[in-house]
């Protein structure tokens, strides 16, 4: 019998670890992140436009930050991971060996914070998102 230690993923699944925020995922929340990106003049869209104008800014690969949220990416309903991916096997289904010093993991913080303009407690957070 086979068995397969660490991450485990199949096609519709992937595995992630992310240093970064966990916070509430709120419309003030998100207008914030909006207006530190583009300036303090942007204008907020309607709430028919905000998900487009948000995936466009913050979806993954688009820019080194990286969102999710809503259960079905590993996060708890409710909430937003904002962060830098540490490792994933979102690409070829591996997850491949990575290593990080704390140093590394540091300046991963700071550039977390300049890009999104938020502060708080900084977390490694692990989960499976469903693809």
């Amino acid at each position: 019998m086979k068995t397969r230690a660490g991450f485990v993923s199949n096609s519709s699944s992937s595995s992630f670890v992310i240093v970064g925020f966990l916070t509430e995922d709120t419309k003030e929340t998100r207008e914030k992140m909006l207006r530190h990106i583009h300036g303090d003049a942007f204008v907020i869209p309607d709430e028919n436009e905000l998900y487009d104008v948000w995936h466009d800014t913050f979806g993954i690969g688009n820019g080194d930050t990286t969102i999710l949220s809503g259960s079905d990416n590993g996060i708890e309903d409710g909430k937003l991971l904002i962060g830098r991916v540490i490792a994933d096997n979102l690409n070829d289904g591996g997850m491949h060996y990575t290593e990080n010093n704390f140093e590394d993991i540091a300046d991963l913080v700071k550039d977390v914070q300049k890009s999104t303009g938020l502060t708080g407690s900084i977390k490694i957070v692990t989960g499976t998102r469903y693809c």
